[in-house]
Formats: structure tokens, sequence, C-alpha cells
């Protein structure tokens, strides 16, 4: 009877921790607005006129993986989502399934730039991020496993060398922190019309931890914090844009999100884009000589 006992109170405190963490989901954006001016401008396109009414990159993307309750999300929007994508578009492949094996990694971001005592408190910002992907680059999931529990382990030397292929050549911010709804909404277009998905900084309200349906509709006086997603499409004529998320399939439209440009314009603090496209530039002309690409690593069978 004492074991029962045991038992039912033990399940008991384990159901009601769930609750807490699930009331509690981390999100992990830490504001830098002095670092985020400082990064160099970059306008994608010279008109506004000539970009296409629609553009979505989902066909670039990994499918949308959950950070859990680590505040990670700027390890999966510059490595898992927004470095990937990048390289699948400079490899010509629009293959969800490919993108999967060819995924870069969060945790290695994560675990290594983390600011916090500990792994479910504090984060990193988009600025420390982006000089990290430039300076030290990121290796594949499939090499440093994007744990959604700890991020006590350190990449080895052999990672942080597999990493060194993947620096990107170059960051910079699409809008000014204080810039207009309207810029904020028309570059952002542009980035993506070029082929570039959007690095953000967006403010979030309660309504989008657990999120089920196809578009978010934010209670803007409600917004709470702050949370990196990448902007993969819009859309004109509904006047919306697509963001990936890195809440798991569960949540949104599959991991995605839609948002309307009058919402989104309010909320975006930040927008940034990389560019991976010199190497795989590299990658693509090297192919073309006779070279395959092994899907499962992400390099060259040379």
């Amino acid at each position: 009877m004492r074991n029962l006992s045991y038992i039912l109170c033990f399940s008991l405190l384990f159901l009601t921790a769930i609750g807490l963490a699930q009331e509690n989901r981390s999100f992990g954006l830490l504001l830098d607005d002095d670092g985020y001016e400082q990064l160099t401008p970059h306008t994608p396109i010279d008109k506004y006129e000539d970009i296409a009414i629609q553009k979505n990159l989902r066909n670039y993307c990994p499918t949308p993986k959950d950070q859990g309750y680590l505040p990670s999300c700027v390890g999966w929007s510059v490595g898992y989502a927004a470095l990937t994508i990048n390289k699948m578009i400079g490899l010509e492949i629009d293959d969800t399934n490919i993108a999967n094996n060819m995924a870069h990694s969060a945790a290695f971001i994560f675990n290594t730039l983390k600011e916090g005592k500990d792994c479910y408190e504090g984060g990193m910002t988009i600025t420390k991020a982006l000089e990290f992907l430039k300076s030290t680059g990121d290796c594949l999931a499939s090499s440093f496993n994007n744990s959604t529990v700890s991020c006590q382990e350190l990449p080895e030397k052999n990672i942080q060398e597999e990493a060194q292929a993947f620096r990107i050549s170059s960051y910079a911010r699409i809008f000014e922190k204080d810039a207009s709804a309207e810029k904020k909404i028309t570059t952002t277009q542009q980035a993506i019309a070029a082929n570039q998905p959007v690095i953000v900084g967006i403010k979030i309200d309660p309504s989008f931890v657990d999120l089920k349906k196809q578009k978010w509709e934010p209670d803007i006086v409600e917004a709470m914090d702050y949370h990196a997603m990448v902007v993969v499409g819009y859309d004109q004529v509904r006047e919306e844009f697509e963001l990936m998320n890195s809440f798991g399939e569960e949540w949104g439209d599959g991991g995605f999100v839609k948002i309307s440009f009058k919402d989104f314009g309010q909320l975006v603090r930040y927008g940034c884009v990389i560019s991976f496209y010199e190497n795989a530039l590299a990658y693509r002309q090297k192919v073309q000589k006779g070279n395959k690409i092994n899907h499962f690593t992400g390099t060259l069978d040379l």
C-alpha cells in the first residue's frame, strides 16, 4: 500500500512538472539592439515592383523540429533552418527528405554560445550566432545531436573541423530596428524574392505557444516575449508571411505558421540574412564536373 502511495505521489509530481514546463516553455532570444544596428545593412534587390506576387522557400526547408524546453530558438533558426535552407537553395535541391539528411545542428551553436547559469535559462543573441557561423561554421545535425533536454555536451575536435566546411561568407540586417512597419514588410519580401530566408526576432503573445492552426493572429497588447524564427515565404494577395518555427510538427501548420503583413510589421524587431551562396556554388560546380553529393552527410564524394 505504501509503495502504491509512493508511485501515485511520484506520478502526481511528474505530471505537475510537465504542466509547469508546458506553461513555461523557453524561447531563448536575447535582445541586442546595439549589436543589431551595427550589422552591415543589406538590400536584396533595388525595386520593390520587380518582385513576384508570391514566393515560398518551404520545399528547401528541413522538417521543423522541437526545441523542447531549452531556450535554443536562435540555434534552431540560424543553424538548423537558415543555414540548411541557404545550402539547399545554392545546391538547387528542393526536397525536404534530402534537406533532413543534410540539415545543420542547432545544438552545436546553442551549446557553445548559450548564456545563463544552466541549460534552461538565458539563451543567446542573433548577432552573436551570426558571427559564430561566419568564424566557426556549423556541423550537421547528424554529427551533433539536437537534444531537447540538455546543453552540457560540447562538440569534439572532429565535429569542429566539420563545421569549418559550412561557414557563411557574410551576414547583414535588412532593416533598422526602428524602421517603419512598411519598410520591414517590404525588405522582408525582397529578401525572400531573392531566395534569402530571413532570420527574425519577433514578439509573441500567449496564444503562440500552443498554436494549432495555419495562421497566427496575435494579440498585440498581450505580446510578451521575443522569439527567433525564419521567414520562408510571402503572399501579396493574402498579405501574409510564412514562418518556420522550432516547436515541432504538431505546432501550427506542420511546424510553419502564417502571419499578416500588418501584425508582422508591428511585432518584428530584427531581420537578418546570411550568405552561403559561394560555398554552395563551389559544391555545385564540383557536382557538375562529375562529383556526387552524399545526401546523408551533406559532403561531396570526390
